[in-house]
């Protein structure tokens, strides 16, 4: 029988045996061509094939620029360090590391891999230019530095847009800066998803975790924030952003329970000094500092400093738009104060923050009371016009209403047609007052302004009468009238105005 036929070796790779320089120039060729995928290839061979650390070196520096083409500084970077490490002279390596590192915007480092370049080779044009920029680029870090520390945050993250677009494109330690700079100026709810992504890419950053904790901190995420910086110092024992955000997070809660602790135990005073304490510590966390501004305007209330509150609550409202406790505080305080339009005004903003229908009738029900609060301060007040206390005792008023409808009787005002005219006006709200004020019933109803609730329902007045019981009362008191008599329907006083003691209305 024939024999099978043997199966034919593969061809060899024709390839496979270049040498470093020839991988190297075929590396070049392609790089040239703006293949610089092609090209990293050619030269990842022509490390393997390199049988000097010289040669090494040598490849290493042009997959570093076929790298840095691609958008992988820090590849880049490494590959060029690596090649000044195996050829501590290679002027090239250096150069190389220098501007893969000013890209990265590690100054410092780019600094001194390009003056080792230039001391290597003097006349090396590229890398004299490279470290211009590098110190240019450190001049604008320091002026970032700087507008930062003085609270002109705007300015710096100009300065730093142009520094990392136009100076270090591929430098994370930039952009981390970026967006604590933007955390710095309050923005930490539009900071807060770039920080989410950030983690999301390098979940083990300790930079990243505290940034992250930072906005969290910001929108009031008081137990979220202390859970990134204990894994932030957990990752990084040392990492001075994740302790400094531990400590500020851990000092303010303490701060604030300090102050609550206070209310609580009735010490307003020193709920107002640890309140104050604790703001003092939290300028970065706009959310915590509303908070602090509304329970320190509660403390105030308390002690009766109403104008002190309102301007916590309208820091609070600054702070925080859509604080409702601070709406309410303040409505409250101003109420207080006897500015009802302004309270009212104020339980409508409230109203507008209202996220559910109960929240929203618990308001309704506070505008009405400030509504009737406003009515009962327009209206007279009878216990004014008696001269006695809102809770004077029955006996109390009957004496006091003795007293007045004495000072301002009639026959005891002799004058002017005008003094006559005033004392008469004056008796006669006298009896006003106490035919109300006399009666449990109508008492009850006029401290709780029923006649003013129906008012607000769309209704009119009460009216009544003044009470016979109480003319009959006055005349005994007086004695059936004054010395020389007085008509039970009246008398003419010095020519003054026939003045009718009973069977007259009055709105009440």
């Amino acid at each position: 029988a024939p024999r099978a036929a043997t199966p034919a070796e593969p061809a060899a790779d024709p390839d496979a045996a270049l040498s470093a320089a020839e991988c190297r120039e075929r590396g070049n060729a392609r790089y040239k061509a703006g293949a610089y995928e092609e090209a990293e290839r050619w030269y990842a061979r022509g490390t393997a094939a390199a049988e000097t650390d010289a040669d090494k070196a040598l490849v290493l520096c042009n997959r570093s620029a076929a790298r840095l083409m691609l958008g992988r500084a820090a590849e880049a970077a490494e590959d060029a360090q690596l090649a000044a490490k195996l050829d501590p002279d290679s002027a090239k390596a250096f150069a190389r590391a220098g501007k893969c590192l000013l890209q990265l915007g590690q100054l410092t480092e780019a600094r001194i891999a390009l003056t080792r370049a230039l001391d290597l080779a003097p006349d090396n044009g590229p890398a004299a230019a490279d470290l211009q920029t590098v110190k240019v680029a450190a001049s604008m870090h320091d002026d970032v530095r700087r507008l930062r520390s003085e609270g002109r945050h705007a300015e710096a993250l100009r300065a730093l847009r142009v520094l990392s677009t136009d100076y270090c494109p591929k430098s994370p330690a930039l952009r981390l800066e970026e967006l604590e700079t933007l955390v710095d100026a309050g923005r930490h709810e539009e900071v807060l998803s770039q920080a989410t992504q950030l983690l999301r890419e390098r979940p083990d950053s300790s930079d990243a975790l505290a940034l992250r904790g930072r906005c969290l901190l910001g929108a009031g995420q008081v137990d979220s924030a202390l859970k990134h910086a204990n894994e932030a110092v957990r990752l990084d024992p040392d990492h001075a952003k994740g302790k400094a955000l531990r400590a500020e997070v851990k000092g303010l809660v303490a701060a604030k329970e300090a102050g609550n602790e206070a209310f609580h135990a009735r010490d307003y005073a020193r709920a107002v000094e640890l309140y104050g304490d604790a703001l003092a510590r939290s300028k970065g966390v706009p959310t915590m500092r509303a908070t602090l501004h509304v329970n320190r305007a509660a403390a105030r209330s308390k002690l009766g400093q109403l104008e002190e509150a309102v301007a916590d609550c309208d820091a609070a409202l600054a702070l925080d738009a859509r604080s409702i406790k601070a709406a309410l505080r303040r409505a409250s305080c101003r109420l207080d104060q006897g500015h009802y339009e302004k309270a009212i005004s104020d339980y409508d903003l409230a109203s507008e923050m209202a996220e559910d229908e109960e929240t929203e009738s618990k308001i309704r029900g506070l505008k009405r009371q400030a509504r009737l609060a406003k009515l009962k301060s327009e209206r007279k007040d009878l216990y004014k016009v008696l001269e006695v206390d809102q809770a004077a005792s029955s006996a109390d008023i009957k004496k006091a209403y003795r007293k007045m409808a004495l000072r301002h009787h009639p026959d005891k005002n002799a004058g002017t047609a005008e003094e006559v005219a005033k004392a008469e006006s004056m008796f006669k709200e006298v009896g006003d007052a106490y035919a109300i004020l006399s009666d449990p019933d109508k008492r009850r109803r006029y401290d709780e302004g029923a006649d003013l609730e129906e008012e607000l329902d769309g209704g009119g007045h009460s009216h009544s009468h003044m009470d016979p019981e109480m003319f009959n009362m006055f005349q005994s008191f007086m004695g059936g009238g004054m010395p020389g008599g007085v008509p039970r329907g009246g008398r003419r006083g010095r020519g003054g105005p026939r003045y009718p003691y009973g069977g007259y209305d009055y709105d009440f």
